[in-house]
């Protein structure tokens, strides 16, 4: 099969449209799926030149050699090619009126990977024990909402998530957003919940007033005349 496959590469022109029947003594015998029927060197990249007592025809994804004399050939290739078996080979040695249809060993180089997502912002808000999330940076459909860790909910990607907390609640709890199903997240923000008023500012206000009532001006007071017994002013009654 090899014989007859690389003759005919080596001597077929795409331009005629020409085909390889090839019939065996015994066609029964033979395996019609071969490598050696079905792998595929592409179109000729020129035509055929001789190498040494050996004959080559080079292909754009492979090349062909045959041997057409009645000793043992060995060829030296430019670069590794891959034989019928899937082993890679920089020589080869053809028996007397033989051929070889190698492929060539390198491929193409895969499409560069897509560009990572860019990254997805989280901020916090807290209102009471709700907390409110805002992302943006997110493109898939969906979201998942993680609290401390777990996930507590996966949502329509519309920027924005409510977490409404019992009442009474109170601590401090880690929040994060992923596109629904990946890994693709964003930071941890923290929100505290529950926490006091601070008494800082009722105690500035205090002390304001305070210092106001201490710069109000003191109202004049008026001696008022000394009583005698029965009423009268003892200045009156001298």
């Amino acid at each position: 099969m090899n014989w007859a496959r690389a003759n005919f590469l080596l001597f077929d022109d795409p331009a005629n449209g020409g085909a390889l029947v090839y019939q065996f003594s015994d066609p029964e015998s033979q395996d019609p799926y071969s490598p050696v029927w079905t792998a595929d060197v592409g179109s000729p990249t020129g035509a055929r030149f001789q190498v040494g007592a050996a004959w080559r025809r080079n292909f754009s994804g492979g090349t062909v050699l045959v041997n057409p004399t009645s000793s043992t050939v060995t060829v030296q290739l430019d670069k590794p090619y891959l034989q019928a078996d899937g082993s890679t080979t920089s020589s080869v040695t053809l028996g007397a009126t033989s051929g070889a249809v190698l492929r060539s060993s390198s491929t193409a180089p895969p499409p560069p990977p897509p560009p990572p997502p860019g990254p997805i912002t989280l901020k916090a808000s807290v209102a009471g024990t709700s907390v409110t999330l805002g992302w943006t940076g997110m493109t898939s459909a969906n979201a998942d909402v993680f609290r401390n860790g777990s996930r507590v909910a996966t949502v329509s990607n519309t920027g924005a998530y409510l977490d409404r907390l019992p009442r009474k609640t109170k601590g401090t709890f880690s929040y994060r957003v992923c596109a629904a199903g990946t890994s693709t997240c964003s930071d941890t923000v923290s929100a505290t919940v529950g926490q006091k008023v601070s008494p800082t500012f009722s105690s500035s206000l205090r002390a304001v007033h305070l210092a106001q009532r201490a710069t109000r001006p003191l109202r004049a007071l008026r001696a008022r005349p000394a009583r005698g017994r029965n009423g009268r002013s003892r200045a009156a009654s001298r």
